[in-house]
């Protein structure tokens, strides 16, 4: 249960691929409510579970990491609305923006927590691959 904010986040990608195949009306703005609510879940549960660890030795959860993790979750807030407002008025998709987002906030969350070097060098080498695949 301590690993729930991880959980929710894959979650909400999941949600953001599902909305995208089954609803014919694909705005930016639907993408961020998705986005928003899971987050926002992220934070709350973050904030309540901020002492536990999913896997001792592996992640650890501290007061630091819980706060390093709540300022990240409230920018990235800020982030997603001021960019679905540049997707609204530039008329762009925005799937693909907002995937890459929720995918860097999951792997942040993983470095952040990493008490072990093995998971912090996989986090962040599959956010690099993800932020190289994009152009």
């Amino acid at each position: 249960i301590s690993l729930f904010p991880e959980f929710l986040l894959l979650l909400g990608l999941l949600t953001l691929l599902f909305t995208n195949k089954f609803r014919s009306a694909k705005t930016p703005k639907t993408f961020f409510t998705v986005s928003k609510i899971y987050i926002t879940l992220c934070l709350l549960f973050t904030i309540v579970f901020y002492n536990r660890s999913g896997f001792p030795g592996y992640l650890e959860n501290n007061g630091f990491t819980t706060l390093f993790k709540t300022v990240v979750y409230l920018l990235s807030l800020a982030w997603f609305y001021l960019s679905c407002k540049w997707l609204l008025i530039k008329n762009r998709s925005s799937l693909r923006f907002y995937t890459l987002g929720i995918t860097s906030l999951l792997l942040l969350t993983f470095a952040v927590s990493a008490e072990n070097l093995l998971v912090l060098f996989a986090a962040m080498e599959k956010s690099f691959a993800a932020l190289a695949d994009q152009k």
